[in-house]
C-alpha cells in the first residue's frame, strides 16, 4: 500500500512539473528569415549561415523589428535584454535555444529547432501567452547569442507577437508562423560612429568644392 502511494505521490509530482513548464514550437515556413551580409546589396533567404534564437517577455513591449533587407544593431538587441526580455533556454539541456536556418530547397530559410519537436523553456508557464520577439545573427559570429553580442554579429529582429504555450509535454503548442512572426532579415548596420564620419568627409567634400 505504502510503495502504491509513495508511486502516485512521484507520478503526481512528475505530472505537476510537466505541466508547469511552458513548451513551445520553435518552428516558421520558408522564407521566415532573410540575410544580405554574404553578397552585399541583396536580399536572400538565408540557407546555413545564420542563427535564430527567440526573446521571451510577459511584460515587455516592442514595436521595432528589420525587414528582409535591413538589420539592427547590437545596441538595439542588448536594450530588449536588458528591457525584461529574456533569451530562450531550453529547459531539458538548460542550453540556449539556437538552430541554423534550413538550407533544403523546399524550406530554405525557415526554421526547424529539434526537427519540429516541442519542449520546454526555462521559467515559464504553460498555458500561459508570452510577447516574443524573434531574433538572428550570422554564424561567423557564434552559435550563442551571447558569443553573437560579444563578437560584432550582423542582427536581426522580427516583430513581436502573442505566443501561448502549451501546457505539458503531450501538447501542441501553435509555430511560430501561425502565432504571427513574420518574415525578417539580417544585414550589416553601421555604427554610430560610422555614421559620424560619413557625415565629416561628405561635409568636407561641400566645403572643398565650395572653395573650389
Amino acid at each position: 500500500m505504502k510503495k502504491s502511494l509513495l508511486t502516485l505521490a512521484v507520478l503526481g509530482l512528475t505530472a505537476a512539473g510537466s505541466f508547469a513548464q511552458g513548451y513551445f514550437l520553435f518552428t516558421a515556413s520558408k522564407g521566415a528569415v532573410w540575410e544580405s551580409f554574404s553578397s552585399p546589396g541583396t536580399s536572400q533567404y538565408s540557407s546555413g549561415n545564420v542563427y535564430t534564437s527567440f526573446l521571451w517577455s510577459n511584460s515587455g513591449s516592442f514595436t521595432g523589428g528589420s525587414s528582409t533587407n535591413s538589420g539592427v544593431s547590437a545596441a538595439t538587441v542588448s536594450s530588449l535584454l536588458s528591457g525584461g526580455y529574456s533569451v530562450a533556454v531550453n529547459a531539458g539541456t538548460s542550453t540556449e535555444v539556437d538552430v541554423l536556418s534550413n538550407t533544403s530547397t523546399l524550406s530554405k530559410g525557415g526554421i526547424g529547432y529539434l526537427a519540429g519537436a516541442t519542449f520546454g523553456v526555462a521559467n515559464t508557464v504553460g498555458g500561459s501567452s508570452y510577447t516574443i520577439v524573434p531574433v538572428a545573427w550570422n554564424s561567423a559570429a557564434g552559435s550563442t547569442l551571447s558569443a553573437a553580442l560579444a563578437n560584432g554579429a550582423y542582427f536581426g529582429l522580427g516583430n513581436s507577437f502573442t505566443y501561448a504555450s502549451g501546457a505539458g509535454s503531450l501538447s501542441t503548442p501553435s509555430t511560430f508562423t501561425a502565432s504571427g512572426m513574420l518574415p525578417f532579415g539580417v544585414a550589416p548596420v553601421p555604427e554610430p560612429t560610422s555614421f559620424a564620419l560619413a557625415g565629416i568627409g561628405a561635409a568636407a567634400m561641400m566645403i572643398f568644392r565650395r572653395k573650389k
